[in-house]
């Protein structure tokens, strides 16, 4: 029973109203979460100072681009582990 419902499920993927519903939601989906990166990269790259003085170190200038990245980074592997679920 299972196997043939997958087995229909993947005949109608081939036909064309079905396959431009399925086309059009992936390209939304993908331009939402390449959105949804840039923008938690500028978010935090807004809320982190650009530079940072702390009291043996010195001034220190690329914490805010190591976070920015690294918040992507965290984004990107939480979107994984999120859409198995889903």
């Amino acid at each position: 029973m299972i196997p043939q419902a997958a087995q229909r499920a993947f005949a109608q993927m081939l036909d064309p109203r079905f396959a431009k519903v399925l086309l059009s939601a992936l390209g939304i989906t993908l331009g939402m979460l390449i959105a949804a990166y840039i923008g938690l990269y500028y978010l935090v790259g807004w809320l982190v100072p650009d530079e940072l003085t702390l009291p043996l170190v010195g001034t220190i200038s690329w914490v805010d681009t190591l976070l920015s990245g690294a918040s992507v980074l965290l984004m990107l592997g939480l979107s994984v582990f999120l859409m198995v679920p889903v």
